[in-house]
């Protein structure tokens, strides 16, 4: 909808609608800078409109967001929560132990994201229990559901063919926000992580699901023409290398890390080899300075990503944030 307003008032401004050099039939400089300040001064005061009418959906001042809770669904919530930050006085982002999984570990891996003075807060909810526990927030808090969740809770969710857009699309929060408000808390950990292999060339993997391995470091090695034994490979789910490797006590830092630690060494990578797991997520969000991305797709019901970057969504191919290719 934000996309198809501003399209609209760009055409208004190049109609004649505004009219400028009365004078002459000639397109001066003065008229193009006039036109495009008229266009963000429009697009300023409708985004505004659009705030506006979000905010008068709000019931009190509180909010909780509940969707998808794997840690790489939880960092594509990040977005939305920093976007309710703004509207809201307490955001409270649910963790629960869905699908089997660790909360109290999940919590602590998101919480490195957010700023401890942030109005952000996660909470544990038992997914046995996800109804009781939001009926202690319904009085107090407006709630934000998405995927599984809703699906439970409401009997009904947005398609799964556009994560995790779809996830936005169930809180009623506009796609363009996963963008706009997706960025993270930057940790001293993370450069100081970096600055033990900055002095030389490495390339990042992330190859693991919670399902298993998608692809394998000879994958890598055959499709870079690389070699392990003569560039560092980092691995963020194990060291490739055995004891007595030359490399093994280089990589063997970067085991057992926190995710948001690896965000210095995502940026700084010669290339990034990941599949679609937590740290593809979290290195969608980073200013990475490669443009050799790569990901493999674990799941054959979506058979790529590349809508991801499709600007109809919110993504600004002029922003530092890469899009990245399929192997």
């Amino acid at each position: 909808m934000n996309i198809l307003l501003i399209i609209a008032v760009f055409i208004i401004v190049n109609s004649g609608f505004v009219k400028l050099s009365t004078y002459s039939n000639k397109i001066t400089c003065s008229d193009i800078i006039f036109k495009i300040i008229i266009f963000i001064l429009l697009v300023y005061l409708l985004q505004l409109q659009s705030r506006e009418l979000f905010e008068n959906k709000k019931k009190y001042n509180k909010c909780i967001i509940l969707s998808h809770n794997g840690i790489g669904d939880l960092i594509n919530h990040i977005g939305a929560a920093r976007y309710l930050e703004t509207l809201y006085d307490e955001v409270l982002f649910g963790v629960s132990d869905m699908f089997g999984r660790n909360p109290d570990g999940v919590k602590k891996n998101i919480d490195y994201f957010i700023e401890p003075d942030s109005k952000i807060k996660t909470i544990i909810i038992k997914h046995a229990d996800f109804k009781s526990e939001l009926d202690k927030y319904k009085n107090t808090h407006d709630i934000y559901l998405g995927g599984e969740i809703k699906q439970e809770f409401y009997g009904s969710h947005s398609p799964y063919n556009i994560i995790p857009y779809c996830f936005y699309n169930d809180m009623e929060i506009s796609t363009n926000i996963f963008w706009d408000y997706g960025h993270y808390r930057k940790l001293d950990e993370s450069m100081q992580l970096y600055n033990t292999i900055k002095h030389m060339p490495y390339i990042i993997v992330s190859s693991k699901t919670k399902d298993g391995y998608v692809f394998l470091i000879e994958d890598v090695e055959v499709k870079a023409s690389l070699d392990r034994n003569i560039i560092l490979i980092i691995s963020i789910d194990e060291n490739i290398y055995k004891p007595g490797h030359k490399f093994y006590e280089l990589a063997e830092q970067f085991v057992n890390k926190p995710l948001a630690y690896f965000a210095d060494t995502f940026i700084n990578a010669e290339q990034i080899f990941m599949t679609d797991s937590a740290g593809f997520c979290f290195a969608l969000q980073l200013p990475i300075k490669t443009d050799k991305i790569y990901y493999k797709i674990r799941d054959t019901n979506i058979p790529t990503y590349d809508y991801l970057w499709d600007e109809k969504y919110g993504y600004n191919p002029s922003s530092k944030k890469k899009r990245f290719i399929q192997f």
